[in-house]
């Protein structure tokens, strides 16, 4: 049998705590966006290569308030800035995060069916009748 890479327990309690500290995360960020994939599509594209062009467009527009027509929200555009800046730690840890709760579910769906499949090679030898649950109908 391949290495167990995982052997471990959740419990009701640490899946409860994890359930409540997802839901308290949610609550402390009530103005957090589901956009449609329809949105998506129309939006500008932003990503982590866009970020420096994006406070330095800031930096600009600071500097030199003349340049932008009347109807540029100047503020608007600084909280937006702002809250990218402030959300990016944020992100980057439940990235992290969600790596990881990913490798581990991975991991134990690996070893799970790696398991399965010994037992049902084992059961399903030559020499030995198939037992009932893999018996096909």
């Amino acid at each position: 049998m391949p290495t167990n890479r995982i052997d471990a327990i959740l419990t009701d309690e640490q899946r409860d705590q994890f359930t409540a500290a997802l839901a308290a995360m949610t609550g402390a960020l009530p103005f957090l966006l589901d956009l449609s994939p329809k949105e998506r599509k129309e939006s500008v594209k932003f990503g982590e290569k866009n970020r420096s062009f994006v406070a330095k467009g800031l930096v600009v527009a600071e500097g030199h308030p003349e340049i932008l027509p009347a109807s540029f929200n100047l503020v608007t555009f600084r909280h937006d800035v702002d809250l990218i800046e402030r959300l990016y730690p944020l992100l980057s840890a439940l990235e992290a995060l969600y790596g990881k709760l990913q490798d581990t579910y991975f991991a134990a769906g690996s070893d799970a069916y790696a398991a399965a499949l010994t037992v049902y090679h084992l059961t399903t030898s030559s020499t030995m009748k198939p037992l009932a649950p893999w018996k096909m109908p």
